[in-house]
């Protein structure tokens, strides 16, 4: 497995991964949408040519496909990912709510295929976003976790992240999870 930085050629490989987060999301907007119009969507929304100045994109890469992506950046930049998100979805928002909190580094996205669940890779995209902030200067990472994800919750609780408030995203309740960095 390599874990390396994103490049702008694994766009439609990270798009199919995000397609899971936004389906688990059930945005009302979207119910009526086919995977394939949902995928056009995240492209142009996700637009890695635009996103990756100032985010961090990480890909985890088994015999060169492209098996995860963690996606993070400073909280500071929220706004920014929201208006240029919604700027490719000519006005679906796929960031409907305030997710990042002050001084944190936020991991807004972690999604691994299906078929490479199990092996290790959300764990190292995890220990790779956690340098990233470590190396931006922050002390603190945080992400939310669906309530209806026991799984992902437990991946993160192992990982060292706790449950610092539950707040909703969309129509589902999440979890706001924090972990100090050392």
């Amino acid at each position: 497995m390599i874990i390396r930085e994103a490049r702008i050629t694994d766009q439609d490989a990270i798009s199919q991964l995000i397609l899971t987060i936004i389906n688990q999301m059930e945005l009302p907007e979207l119910q009526m949408m086919t995977d394939s119009e949902k995928i056009k969507l995240i492209t142009s929304a996700y637009d890695l040519a635009k996103l990756l100045p100032y985010t961090s994109f990480v890909v985890a890469e088994i015999d060169n496909k492209v098996t995860g992506v963690s996606y993070s950046y400073a909280y500071d930049v929220e706004m920014q990912t929201h208006t240029d998100i919604l700027a490719g979805t000519k006005g679906i928002d796929l960031h409907p709510n305030q997710e990042a909190w002050p001084n944190e580094w936020y991991l807004e996205m972690l999604s691994v295929d299906t078929n490479y669940r199990g092996h290790g890779i959300g764990k190292a995209l995890m220990a790779a976003s956690e340098t990233i902030a470590k190396q931006q200067g922050f002390l603190n990472i945080s992400l939310n976790v669906d309530n209806e994800n026991p799984r992902a919750e437990k991946l993160y609780q192992l990982q060292g992240y706790q449950t610092e408030k539950e707040i909703l995203i969309g129509q589902h309740a999440y979890k706001h999870m924090l972990k100090t960095l050392k």
